[in-house]
């Protein structure tokens, strides 16, 4: 990767599975490879990238937030034209609420009051 003279070299985005997976290069255009692959290998490399965040331990809703990244833009793969598959076999996780937000019921704010 070139970067122009004075910028630091960034890590790149993800940990390689995708390039692990596929055999092909991540990068600049790994959108585009990841939308010609068919839907069977789409899905498999999506499978074990969730397999992948659920190992790393990260909560359900952040794997259904990157999830739901790559579902839009299969998307809007679709809607360009560059891919004819979509990915809705893959559901989200399910996720538990960490806290109560109801808040305080009626006769608690009475006896505040």
């Amino acid at each position: 990767m070139v970067f122009p003279s004075g910028c630091q070299q960034k890590r790149p985005m993800g940990d390689g599975l995708y390039e692990a997976r596929t055999n092909l290069p991540q990068g600049r255009t790994g959108a585009r490879e990841f939308l010609s692959l068919s839907k069977t290998q789409a899905i498999r490399v999506v499978v074990a990238y969730r397999n992948h965040l659920f190992e790393q331990g990260l909560a359900p809703a952040t794997i259904n937030r990157r999830i739901s990244a790559i579902k839009s833009l299969v998307e809007m793969g679709q809607i360009f034209g560059i891919c004819d598959y979509d990915l809705e076999v893959i559901k989200n996780e399910k996720v538990r609420p960490v806290r109560d937000t109801k808040g305080i019921d009626v006769p608690e704010v009475m006896r505040a009051i």
